[in-house]
């Protein structure tokens, strides 16, 4: 008899490969090693983990999907919004471990820069997050904090643009 943790890796596994993701890139987005990786797919862990959640969210499933599993029943995958034809989700050329990270925690700031060359211009764009636990003031001392650290560029006002979701 299979037990619900070796169900529950093989079915992360599955739905990590039916959406054409690799190991490694899987690995990347969650932050782990591959032999982490590995020992949940083969349900060599003994609870549920932050870890193991963040790989149900990559594969695109709901919150709920690894209890689900580990209960007997099937995940339910995550709905979410499909690009346009005429215009494709900003993200699509970007690497997996990045897209996730983008979609991780509440929208503290983003800066976007454009920036001349003798070829051409470039444009930057940074994007701040938070933990989704924390409030919005919370989030805002935060960034005063990185900015006075010097980790993030000063903004031309102390107000970030999303802390107010």
């Amino acid at each position: 008899m299979t037990d619900g943790f070796t169900r529950l890796g093989a079915a992360l596994k599955a739905a990590g490969k039916s959406r054409g993701l690799q190991q490694k890139d899987i690995a990347a987005a969650i932050g782990v090693g591959r032999t982490t990786l590995r020992n949940i797919e083969r349900g060599d862990v003994k609870k549920l983990t932050p870890t193991i959640r963040r790989y149900a969210q990559i594969v695109g499933w709901t919150e709920d999907s690894p209890d689900l599993v580990l209960s007997g029943e099937e995940p339910r995958a995550r709905e979410e919004p499909t690009p346009s034809a005429e215009r494709p989700a900003p993200e699509d050329d970007l690497p997996i471990a990045t897209r996730y990270a983008l979609r991780e925690g509440r929208l503290v700031e983003t800066q976007t820069f454009r920036v001349p060359t003798a070829d051409g211009t470039l444009t930057a764009t940074i994007v701040v997050r938070g933990d989704s636990d924390r409030s919005p003031e919370e989030l805002h001392k935060a960034l005063l904090k990185a900015r006075e650290q010097g980790l993030l560029i000063p903004a031309d006002d102390d107000e970030p643009s999303d802390t107010r979701r």
